[in-house]
């Protein structure tokens, strides 16, 4: 049993490598979720801010990763700031309701479409509205252990005309709202 554990483990790491990823938005800072449900016809508000100031990357390095087809971008910056409101529907099931506001300073991207010479799109102010998310908890294990069931959806109402500072319209996943 060792043996084979032994060797799963390894297989696993010999596969495993560095990959360049967008972790999109609220990859950093997010909030851990706990099983405990409300007590029925109860509410309450959660309200929240984070910020994150990130790398910057030269126009060199975006044109460069622009020409290898890989969607690298920084910011100087960003914020989110929340407002949540939850209500008890009975002992055991919670209905949340959260809507972000967005803002991101300092925007670059590389960008290049095979015909023109890469460039770097900047956008030097990207704010709005974010894609509220409706959350149902729904409490099944109290005793010895908390465990409960967690459905949301992300509802596309957020904020999807920004536009870089040439006023091209941002791609999708550099908008506030998600528009899908």
């Amino acid at each position: 049993m060792l043996r084979l554990f032994s060797l799963q483990l390894a297989v696993l790491l010999a596969a495993s490598g560095v990959a360049v990823a967008d972790h999109g938005k609220g990859a950093v800072g997010g909030k851990t979720i706990g099983p405990r449900t409300l007590s029925e016809e109860s509410f309450s508000l959660d309200a929240g801010f984070k910020f994150q100031k990130t790398q910057e990357f030269s126009d060199q390095r975006l044109t460069n990763a622009a020409l290898a087809d890989h969607d690298l971008h920084g910011t100087d910056w960003s914020a989110e700031v929340f407002v949540g409101v939850s209500y008890g529907v009975t002992d055991r099931l919670t209905v949340s309701l959260s809507v972000p506001f967005e803002i991101v300073h300092g925007f670059k991207a590389g960008e290049f479409d095979g015909i023109n010479p890469p460039e770097v799109v900047e956008a030097n102010s990207i704010s709005g509205l974010g894609d509220p998310t409706l959350m149902g908890k729904f409490r099944l294990l109290d005793d010895p252990v908390e465990l409960a069931v967690l459905v949301g959806i992300q509802i596309p109402l957020g904020n999807t005309r920004q536009r870089a500072d040439n006023g091209e319209v941002l791609e999708p996943d550099h908008q506030p709202g998600s528009g899908s």
